[in-house]
């Protein structure tokens, strides 16, 4: 009798929180500006990023808006690419300057070309 009880609690307390991971529609939506001064010996160089806030009724989160234009303008050439290569190989030279916290950014590239079935030359 109690494997049962704990067995259906389970089963209820899972059915509840399911329904807590439903996406949420934003009720508003905000830009603004980022910056941070990374390194107190050179404030006039202060990291400066545009962000973008959702808000809904029950939850929010924030992003990077620059990183959404660079991300949807590298799938936009990429698809281009693939769309004028008549044998479907492309060659992909990108020029990067980047800083520490780029890194993980062109990780996620990487991988999505790599999951993608593209092979990377390094």
């Amino acid at each position: 009798m109690k494997k049962l009880f704990t067995l259906t609690s389970c089963l209820l307390l899972a059915i509840c929180s399911a329904d807590a991971q439903k996406p949420e529609t934003a009720q508003v939506l905000i830009h603004y500006k980022f910056s941070h001064l990374r390194d107190t010996t050179h404030r006039d160089n202060p990291y400066k990023e545009n962000m973008v806030l959702l808000l809904g009724k029950t939850a929010s989160v924030y992003k990077s808006y620059d990183r959404q234009l660079e991300d949807a303008l590298f799938k936009k050439q990429m698809q281009e690419q693939i769309a004028s290569s008549p044998d479907g190989n492309i060659k992909l030279i990108v020029i990067i300057q980047a800083q520490a916290h780029n890194i993980s950014s062109l990780r996620k590239r990487r991988s999505y070309l790599e999951k993608s079935g593209y092979s990377i030359l390094t």
